[in-house]
């Protein structure tokens, strides 16, 4: 913002994925309340990221709680949002809940 950019949905989401691949779920937390602030409506990607940063920071509880909010939100269904969510619960051992989704 600083910078001259325009806080858009595509540059939050790049962020976002910057988050997701260093395991900062804390930043991506950030990043999606200056989302919320500035009134930048949040697209599938930026969905993924953020469920991707849950996953990558090992909070597989967050990751279902915002897939679930994805959902609630009518946008079209996304295999890879779905697929991170299996990847967290897996990982936490939670194989029949995972199934579920």
């Amino acid at each position: 913002e600083a910078a001259g950019f325009e806080l858009g949905t595509a540059c939050c989401s790049t962020i976002l994925a910057a988050c997701a691949k260093a395991s900062d779920y804390e930043r991506a937390s950030e990043w999606w309340l200056r989302m919320a602030v500035a009134s930048v409506e949040p697209n599938k990607q930026a969905y993924v990221n953020f469920v991707q940063a849950c996953v990558s920071s090992d909070r597989p509880e967050e990751a279902v709680a915002w897939a679930t909010k994805y959902q609630r939100q009518g946008l079209a269904p996304s295999l890879e949002l779905f697929s991170s969510v299996v990847n967290a619960l897996a990982k936490a051992g939670r194989l029949e809940e995972a199934a579920e989704w």
